[in-house]
């Protein structure tokens, strides 16, 4: 199955995780790492995650998804998801299910710039 798609942009980006309670703050390079994956997680309508909403996202590896988005650039855009056309967006779950290969050529592997811990909230003052 192919369609117009936008993939990581190669942009510099941060994000706090996990998305509950996160401890962590993340710097990555946006980028969709080549290789074979599989489906494995498909959310019906918006799914609101660390970078934003994902329409009808089906992951395929890690937090790494097909998704619909309002703009499909010719030029990859995102942070490594793959976005394609909402039209498309609304039938594409149709078309493939849990457990189907996806092959990605030429992507570029993640790269982590930092991690560093999100100090805990101070508890607190006693009254």
């Amino acid at each position: 199955l192919l369609t117009t798609m936008s993939s990581g942009s190669g942009e510099h980006y941060c994000y706090d995780t996990p998305k509950d309670n996160p401890t962590q703050r993340v710097c990555e390079i946006a980028n969709t790492p080549g290789g074979r994956y599989t489906y494995y997680l498909h959310r019906p309508g918006w799914d609101v995650g660390v970078l934003g909403g994902l329409y009808n996202p089906f992951y395929f590896n890690q937090g790494v998804a097909v998704h619909g988005y309002q703009d499909v650039p010719v030029t990859p855009a995102s942070h490594g998801c793959v976005r394609i056309p909402m039209h498309i967006a609304e039938y594409f779950p149709t078309l493939v299910q849990r457990g189907d290969p996806v092959y990605v050529i030429g992507g570029t592997p993640f790269e982590i710039l930092s991690r560093e811990p999100i100090a805990a909230p101070a508890p607190p003052a006693a009254a």
